[in-house]
Formats: C-alpha cells, sequence, structure tokens
C-alpha cells in the first residue's frame, strides 16, 4: 500500500483557472475586476458631503460578474485618506439581511489609494509575503463603477473578521485586536493600567465585553522584564519569537515605514491570540507605506522596538532574521528578478483605469489633491528602481553583517513545501507534503514499514518544531506528512542532513488545503481522455490536504480499514457547478491521503471538466478532469 502511495503522489495534476464563481475567482489578479453598486443618488452624494461620518451606513445593491448582493450598505473607511472626492469605502454585506455574504466575505474594503500614487505598493507587498510563507491578505484591482458611473480604480481586500479566523487558524474563539499605531509605542511596558493597552493601543474587535486586557498586560511585561537567561523561555508562553523575527524581516525587506518598526511606534497590524494555546500572531494590515528608499538599512529602528531587539540578542533569533532577509532577497530577485516582472504586469493592468480615473486623489505638498499623471508614472518608475536595488543592496547587507549559509546545508527556497498534489505552497494537518531541496543522497530511500519514521537516511524534517512523518527522502527532497496534531496558523519548516540543518523557512498551516492527484472511476480504472468520465457519473477522487479527521490515529500510522470521514465538510464545483459529494474521509490503509466520492453533474460539456474541492468556503487548485 505504501507503494501505491508513493505512485499517487507523481501523478501530474493540471491547474486552470475554473469559471466557478469563487473568492478565489474574485481576488484573481490576473485580470481587472468590476465592482457595480446601484443606490439612491441622494444617498451618494451623501458619502462625499459627509466623508468623515464614518458610522453612517447607506443601502445599495452590490454586483460583480452577474452576481447580485441586494441590499447590502456602503459607507466610508479609513483615516489618512478620508476625503471627500475619492473617499476609501467599505462594503457591508449582512448589514440589513443578517446572515448575507458575497462569497463567504461578510464585507469588503475599497482603498483609494490617497497615500500611494502608485496604487500597487499593498498589493504587491501580500504577493510577495504569500510568496514567503508569511500571513498575508488577498488584494486585487477592481474599476468601480456607481448607477453606471466611473467612480474610478480601488483595491479591493480581504477583511480580518471571523471567516478569515476560520479559514487561516481554524477558530474565531481567540481575541482580535488591532494596532492603534504610533504614540511612540514601541512595545514597552507602561504599567498595570487596563486603559493604557486597551482601546488606547490596541483596539479589541471580538470580545468587546472582555478583552482580556490582563493576559496581553502580562506579555508586554514579559518581553520587557524578563532576565536575558530566560527572555526566550518566558516569551515562548505567549509567541514563537521565530515567526515574529521572520515577519519583520519581511517588513525590513519591504521597507515597511509604518510598520511593526518606526520612528513613531507600532502601526498597521492586527494582533491575534489564538484559543487553543493562547499564543499571539501579528497579521499584516494597511501597506500602502512599504517599498520605499531601496537604501533602507536593515537595522532601522529594530534597538527602538523592545522585543524586536530582545529577540536579536538571541543568536538563533539573530540568525533567522536574516535568513529570511536572504530568503526575500530570493524572492524579489534582482533587476528581471519575479517582483520587477510583477510591477510591470500590474502596471500593464491598470495604467489605463488609473489614466481615466475621474476622481484620482494623492498627497502633493502635504495636501490632498488632484493627483497628476505624471505623479502616477514617476510612482512606477520608483517601483521599478526599487526591484532593481533592493535586493542587491540588502544582499550587500547581509554580507556585512557577515550572513553566510551553514555550509553543507540544505538550500530550502521559499514555497519549498507544498502540497504533493497541487504544488500550492500552504500546509494542513495529515497533509502530503513535497519538499524540494537538494540532499546529499546518492539515491531515494522509502519507508519500509508503519508507523512512518521521523528519520530517513539520515533527514529530518521539523514543522513548528515537530519531527513529520517521511515517505522517502531522495537528492532532490523529502515526501512527508504533515503532523496532525499541529494548531493552525504562521509557522516554521526546516530540514537537517546528517545534523547539518538548513535555513528554518516561513510556511503557514491551515485547517485544509485541498489537492487531487487523480481520478477513477468507481470499478477502479483511472479517469483520463482515453477513459473519460460521463455526466452524473459517480467519481472517486484520490486526494490529500483535506485537514482534520474524525478520528484520533496519530500522524505517520495508517488509516484503519473502517471508514473514517473528515471532520469538516467538503464540497466541489465542477466547472463552476456545485456536485454532490457523497463522502469524503481517510484512504484506508494509507497515510496522507483521502478519498472523495463525488457524483458529477449532468450539465457538464465534453472535453475537459475543472474540479475544485472547497472547505470553510475556501477552494483548493484546480483538476483538469477528462469527460465525455
Amino acid at each position: 500500500m505504501i507503494r501505491n502511495l508513493f505512485i499517487c503522489a507523481y501523478l501530474l495534476v493540471l491547474s486552470v483557472p475554473c469559471p466557478g464563481q469563487t473568492i478565489d475567482d474574485f481576488f484573481d489578479g490576473t485580470s481587472l475586476q468590476d465592482i457595480r453598486l446601484t443606490m439612491s443618488d441622494a444617498d451618494w452624494q451623501n458619502v462625499h458631503d459627509h466623508y468623515t461620518d464614518k458610522k453612517t451606513y447607506y443601502t445599495c445593491d452590490f454586483e460583480w460578474k452577474g452576481l447580485v448582493v441586494q441590499q447590502a450598505a456602503v459607507h466610508t473607511r479609513g483615516s489618512g485618506s478620508l476625503n471627500p472626492i475619492k473617499p476609501g469605502l467599505g462594503i457591508e454585506f449582512g448589514s440589513r439581511v443578517p446572515g448575507q455574504t458575497f462569497l463567504g466575505l461578510q464585507t469588503l474594503i475599497l482603498r483609494n489609494f490617497v497615500e500611494d500614487p502608485s496604487s500597487m505598493h499593498e498589493r504587491l507587498t501580500m504577493q510577495t509575503l504569500a510568496r514567503m510563507g508569511l500571513p498575508y491578505l488577498r488584494t486585487v484591482h477592481t474599476r468601480f463603477f456607481v448607477n453606471g458611473n466611473y467612480v474610478g480604480l480601488y483595491q479591493a481586500s480581504e477583511p480580518i473578521d471571523t471567516r478569515f479566523l476560520i479559514t487561516r487558524f481554524g477558530e474565531d474563539a481567540g481575541y482580535l485586536y488591532e494596532g492603534q499605531g504610533g504614540g511612540g509605542f514601541h512595545f514597552q511596558y507602561l504599567g498595570e493600567n487596563p486603559s493604557l493597552y486597551v482601546t488606547a493601543l490596541f483596539d479589541p474587535k471580538n470580545h468587546k465585553d472582555d478583552p482580556r486586557t490582563q493576559v496581553l498586560i502580562d506579555m508586554i511585561r514579559t518581553a520587557n522584564q524578563a532576565s536575558d537567561g530566560d527572555f526566550v523561555q518566558a516569551m515562548s508562553k505567549y509567541m514563537d519569537l521565530g515567526v515574529f523575527v521572520a515577519y519583520v524581516a519581511a517588513e525590513v525587506f519591504l521597507v515597511e515605514t509604518d510598520g511593526i518598526l518606526s520612528d513613531s511606534g507600532m502601526a498597521n497590524f492586527y494582533f491575534y491570540r489564538r484559543a487553543v494555546d493562547d499564543r499571539w500572531f501579528f497579521i499584516p494590515w494597511d501597506k500602502e507605506m512599504t517599498l520605499g528608499p531601496s537604501d533602507w538599512p536593515i537595522w532601522r529602528y529594530t534597538q527602538d522596538n523592545v522585543l524586536m531587539r530582545r529577540a536579536l540578542q538571541v543568536p538563533e533569533l539573530r540568525q533567522r532574521y536574516l535568513d529570511t532577509l536572504h530568503l526575500a532577497v530570493e524572492v524579489a530577485g534582482g533587476p528581471n528578478g519575479w517582483l520587477a516582472q510583477e510591477i510591470e504586469r500590474e502596471y500593464s493592468q491598470i495604467r489605463q483605469p488609473m489614466l481615466d480615473d475621474p476622481s484620482r486623489v494623492c498627497l502633493v505638498g502635504g495636501a490632498q489633491t488632484k493627483c497628476p499623471a505624471a505623479m502616477f508614472e514617476a510612482a512606477i518608475q520608483f517601483l521599478r528602481d526599487f526591484a532593481k536595488q533592493r535586493a542587491v543592496f540588502v544582499n550587500k547587507s547581509l554580507q556585512d553583517a557577515g550572513w553566510t549559509p551553514a555550509a553543507g546545508a540544505p538550500n530550502l527556497s521559499a514555497g519549498a513545501a507544498a502540497n504533493a498534489a497541487s504544488g500550492i505552497a500552504l500546509l494542513s494537518p495529515g497533509e502530503q507534503v513535497a519538499v524540494q531541496a537538494n540532499l546529499p543522497l546518492s539515491a531515494r530511500t522509502t519507508a519500509s514499514g508503519w508507523p512512518l519514521p521521523e528519520v530517513l537516511s539520515g533527514v529530518s524534517v521539523l514543522v513548528s518544531g515537530v519531527k513529520a512523518p517521511l515517505i522517502f527522502v531522495s537528492p532532490t527532497g523529502v515526501l512527508l506528512q504533515t503532523p496532525s496534531q499541529l494548531p493552525y496558523g504562521p509557522s516554521s519548516l526546516a530540514v537537517t542532513v546528517g545534523g547539518v540543518a538548513s535555513a528554518t523557512i516561513p510556511v503557514e498551516l491551515r485547517p485544509a488545503n485541498p489537492g487531487i492527484f487523480v481520478a477513477a472511476h468507481a470499478g477502479g480504472s483511472v479517469v483520463n481522455t482515453a477513459s473519460p468520465a460521463s455526466k452524473g457519473e459517480i467519481v472517486v477522487l484520490w486526494a490529500t490536504g483535506l485537514g482534520a479527521a474524525e478520528t484520533d490515529d496519530s500522524s505517520g500510522s495508517p488509516a484503519p480499514s473502517r471508514l473514517v470521514p473528515m471532520k469538516n465538510q467538503v464540497s466541489a464545483l465542477v466547472d463552476g457547478v456545485p456536485a454532490v459529494v457523497q463522502w469524503a474521509g481517510l484512504a484506508p490503509g494509507f497515510a496522507a491521503l483521502q478519498v472523495v466520492i463525488l457524483q458529477l453533474p449532468d450539465e457538464l460539456t465534453g472535453g475537459k471538466a475543472i474540479v475544485k474541492l472547497s472547505m470553510f468556503g475556501e477552494t483548493g487548485a484546480g483538476y483538469a478532469l477528462a469527460v465525455r
């Protein structure tokens, strides 16, 4: 059975866009999205006339690609971006109709680019964070219309709300705060008065009647007062410091001048205390001020922030900081790297809509005014220069800091760990994960029995500090099972060979990350172009990444012979049409492999149909299924 599992891992999966309407389709940045509101002309005028009134909601109908959400509500939002010409907006889908959502979104944020004349900073930042395996928000550019009139180019951004917490952390019972920013707060202990922290510095977004401020105070006091020898151990109760310094390193590479490190204090973040273990995590927010001067020093303000200063005094954490900066260099690349190419792609997508924008506003001489076209083009050129110069500057700074990779250590690049079926660089519990790495091995070694070993040919893989069960190791990488007991959220992965450890790379552990290896007819034969599936047929999908199952069996062991269903509901779209999932659960006798029994819709046309599995409202990669 183990041999068959290895064969499954090498079956190719084709990821192509699915015509169905999902949250991923909305945030598909390969094309410009169009959002249309229909509302009273008088109310739309009031949005402009009373733009500082962020608490008044105006009824509207929301439309995207023919999908209409009626009786939604629009309101102004923002702080420094507030203006009467091109207001920043929030769309509330359930304000008038409780429980109503748009593709699972309770709200949608529309940014107006007042503080970013290029209109690309946040989107580029979030994409960089995603490619590095760090927490990020989905964003997309959109043309915005009201009552048929083009209002201008906006950015639609994913909100940090209950849905976000469930899809990222598998829970919404924890404590979520929005950092209020500035005020000279650099994580210093201010005393025991709760009002000095909540809501002055940390605004609770849930549990508002009981925000448990004392836990926040205890953490900050510990960060300030723990002895040098006890600092890491004392803070590990509250935070994974490695995850923290990795996130800050990414902000530093991206020159976030108004983020965790700044001259005026910590800003533009959400702070979440995970319910399962009370650990805290930073979540990025409002990244219009990133991508500043390309010669921004990698140590700027690191000594001002108490938490960062103390973390960098720990050799292992200092190394993690430098390693992550190097990872960012690799992700961005140089003059012709990914970042430079992405700037040109987005520029070509938004240039005309931006020039056609009748209400574009930006800061000129500190005042909000009509944004000149030349200012937009100059801002784009600044981004081009950043892409050419930043990686070079940071790489030189790393050399000056004495950074070198450990001799003989495996080299892990960003996104090296991915779902073995889909190639999506996210991890979920019990998932089959392929890790790409050059290892000093002469041949592949395969696990020969149960339970799967945690060390194979001298190779081990740590995920969140826990050794993962290994399926095989080879000169080009590792196939493993994500330990099922790990909590969801920002995490880390490292490979050790012969006692020499690789640099630790950031990874995200999510409740689910569906990927499909292969589809089979009910009789067991593979569905392919020579033997396509039929409309209405029941097919069997062999998959991984469906999350937790209703079993206590440990990682590395075969699934029991009895049928064990997945803990959470699995749904499916086939060419955008909902399909009936008759059963989803563990594949008996295998590890890290799941089975989905699916009845195909009757509406299919011949050729190829795109199958996408979905959990928590989040879809996995598409799988091309041959159909007649």
